[in-house]
C-alpha cells in the first residue's frame, strides 16, 4: 500500500504498532515515546489507511490499543478505509467492520469502503497478483477522491 501511495507522487507515513512497542492500554502511558510518536503522526495526518488483519474476527489487540490511544481530538474528522487481510476467503470483511465502529466511537469517520486481502498466506507482497492491484488501485482511486472531499 505505501509503494502503491509513493507511486501516485504522496509521502505516506507508516507506522507500525509492534515497532511503536505500545504498552497494554492505560490511561497514564501517553507519555511513552511509542504513543507520543503516534498521537504526532496522527495529529499531522489529513486521512488514514489502516492496514490490519483479522484476528478472531476482529482486529488485534495492538491495534485496538494503538487507537485507543489516539485521543479524541487527534482523530476527530479524519476519514479512515482499511485494507484488510485474512487465511480465508473473506479477506477479513469483520476485522473492518470493528474497526469502522471502533473508528467512529473515537468521532473519526469512517468511510464505507475498503479493500479486503483474502488468502493472505498465498500473497507475494513483492508480486502481488494482478487482480489484486487493479482492486488496489481503483480503491485508492475512491479513498483518495474521498479524503479530498474532506480536506476542503
Amino acid at each position: 500500500m505505501l509503494d502503491l501511495l509513493k507511486k501516485r507522487g504522496l509521502e505516506p507515513v507508516g507506522l507500525d504498532c509492534l515497532e511503536l512497542d505500545l504498552p497494554r492500554f492505560d490511561d497514564a502511558s501517553y507519555e511513552h515515546p511509542g504513543v507520543k510518536k503516534l498521537n504526532e503522526s496522527m495529529k499531522a495526518a489529513q486521512a488514514v489507511i489502516i492496514v490490519t488483519p483479522e484476528y478472531n474476527h476482529s482486529i488485534p489487540g495492538v491495534l485496538k490499543d494503538a487507537i485507543d490511544y489516539c485521543r479524541h481530538h487527534e482523530v476527530m474528522n479524519k476519514p479512515l478505509v482499511v485494507v484488510s487481510a485474512s487465511n480465508g476467503q473473506f479477506g477479513g470483511v469483520r476485522a473492518v467492520k470493528q474497526l469502522q465502529h471502533v473508528w467512529l466511537g473515537n468521532k473519526g469517520i469512517a468511510l464505507p469502503f475498503f479493500l479486503p486481502t483474502s488468502m493472505v498466506e498465498q500473497f507475494d507482497e513483492q508480486n502481488p497478483p494482478a487482480e489484486w492491484l487493479v482492486k488496489a488501485e481503483k480503491f485508492l482511486d475512491l479513498s483518495l477522491e474521498s479524503f479530498k472531499r474532506f480536506a476542503n
